[in-house]
């Protein structure tokens, strides 16, 4: 497991940097309606390819016979990625990508969350912070863990061990499972609890064309505050301008202790909206 580091930073549009700084509350988006809707079947992927793997080399019949129970289950398993809520934050607080990637309209933003301060809160909402891991090796190596646990698990009671020795686990995994091409993001997700069709927790958000299922997660503290050290406005041709309300709004909005600045990255013309492929991720508009 990696060390947290003591910044995390979640890119938005102006939208999403009111409804965080004014009402205190970040937006978990499901799973399925992210920017990439395959990147929970390469998890499933890459765990059907070990099973294969595994059970192409394996000789005992018992064991064999769990590998076989363990692929059939995995048929229907992208089914249940609408139980998942991810928001997502990156290592990098001022990356061209990013700006590039989240921020629909000039300028973006980016906030720099205080670590230490934010993993009580959402760990007590049920969220788990961890971050993406993109090198395939180590991929491999945390499904074969689980595959063998589910294993044991179907050794002990059956099929019906694979409830809690597959699915859950695997579903608390394959959201931070991602392709090794998107490794320059350096991301970190919330990941929430398993959170059933019928859970108060699931609202609903009109963005684009689509109604978006998402998950609020409280980020106020006991004094009132958030735990955000900085926002940063993205590349924008004005800066001065984009700079000077972040401190009025701060202000009114009474969250002490943030520091604001303008991104280094130089603006061109065009430059955030000359990407077509916008992302519908937690990033985008992540609170109300």
């Amino acid at each position: 497991m990696s060390s947290i580091p003591p910044l995390l930073w979640h890119y938005t549009n102006g939208d999403g940097l009111l409804g965080i700084v004014r009402e205190g509350r970040l937006w978990a988006t499901r799973i399925d309606y992210l920017n990439d809707s395959k990147e929970f079947a390469y998890a499933i992927d890459l765990v059907t390819e070990t099973v294969d793997r595994m059970a192409a080399v394996e000789s005992a019949q018992d064991r064999r016979r769990a590998l076989d129970e363990i692929r059939s289950k995995l048929t229907g398993l992208s089914q249940l990625c609408d139980m998942v809520a991810v928001a997502s934050f990156s290592e990098a607080g001022d990356s061209l990508s990013q700006w590039r990637a989240y921020c629909h309209k000039v300028p973006g933003y980016s906030l720099g969350f205080d670590t230490e301060r934010l993993a009580p809160i959402v760990s007590s909402q049920r969220f788990v912070l961890s971050p993406c891991i993109y090198n395939v090796a180590k991929q491999t190596a945390r499904i074969e863990e689980l595959v063998a646990k589910a294993m044991l698990s179907v050794a002990a009671d059956g099929p019906t061990g694979l409830s809690e020795g597959l699915v859950t686990p695997l579903l608390s995994i394959a959201p931070i499972l991602k392709h090794p091409s998107f490794e320059g993001e350096r991301e970190w997700r919330l990941v929430s609890d398993l959170l059933f069709s019928g859970d108060p927790k699931w609202k609903v958000r009109v963005q684009g064309s689509m109604l978006v299922p998402y998950v609020e997660i409280e980020l106020v503290e006991p004094d009132g505050g958030l735990p955000v050290c900085e926002l940063r406005a993205g590349p924008t041709p004005h800066p001065e301008l984009a700079l000077a309300p972040l401190g009025n709004l701060i202000v009114s909005a009474r969250r002490s202790c943030v520091r604001t600045s303008v991104s280094s990255v130089p603006f061109r013309s065009g430059e955030c909206l000359s990407n077509k492929s916008f992302n519908t991720d937690a990033h985008c508009v992540d609170a109300g």
